[in-house]
């Protein structure tokens, strides 16, 4: 009795995350739609050389910030009952496409 009783609390506790990581992805990614939108609008305006470096910068910052909000979903796996994380090398990852790091990013 008493492990049906754990395995029901367990079991609610998963379902509880899981909806509270889609609703915080979902209330996160809107905004970061607009911000990408706008970003690339602007950059089909007329704008200085520094201009337009900052707003790439914005950009492509904006850009790897929603695939890492995307990725939350998978970086989270509920395997037997217990929580795992999984460690990305995203400063890697990001230079091998060519991106700029967040700490470039935020040296201009």
């Amino acid at each position: 009795m008493i492990w049906r009783s754990a395995r029901d609390a367990a079991q609610e506790s998963t379902r509880l995350k899981s909806e509270f990581l889609a609703n915080m992805s979902h209330e996160i990614r809107t905004p970061m739609n607009g911000v990408i939108g706008m970003t690339g609008l602007l950059l089909d305006t007329d704008l200085t050389a520094e201009q337009r470096d900052f707003t790439e910068t914005i950009n492509s910052s904006a850009d790897s910030l929603m695939k890492v909000i995307n990725d939350i979903p998978r970086l989270f796996k509920d395997r037997s009952g217990k929580l795992q994380f999984e460690m990305l090398d995203s400063t890697s990852a990001m230079r091998s496409k060519g991106q700029s790091t967040p700490s470039r990013a935020c040296a201009h």
